[in-house]
């Protein structure tokens, strides 16, 4: 396979390398599986850190094609981006 997405450090900005709406949704799908996952491990450390989604490509998410992709794996609209909130248990 080929990187499909790049998530930076909190989430605060990605780089999609695709255009294709189903590889996208299913990179996001993964990606909040891994940052759940990785919640589980470390209990609530993780959930307290803010894992917001500002930027993608370089634009800003909230209007863009990008927002429903990612409020569909699961992000919360927030005046300033998208969050996850990820379950820890």
């Amino acid at each position: 396979g080929s990187p499909v997405i790049y998530a930076a450090p909190r989430l605060r900005y990605l780089l999609m390398f695709t255009e294709d709406e189903e590889l996208m949704q299913n990179a996001l799908d993964a990606l909040v599986c891994s940052v759940v996952q990785q919640a589980r491990a470390q209990g609530s450390g993780l959930v307290r850190k803010k894992l917001l989604v500002q930027r993608v490509n370089g634009q800003p998410v909230l209007g863009s094609v990008f927002e429903w992709l990612l409020q569909g794996a699961g992000f919360v609209r927030l005046p300033d981006g998208l969050r996850l909130y990820p379950d820890p248990f």
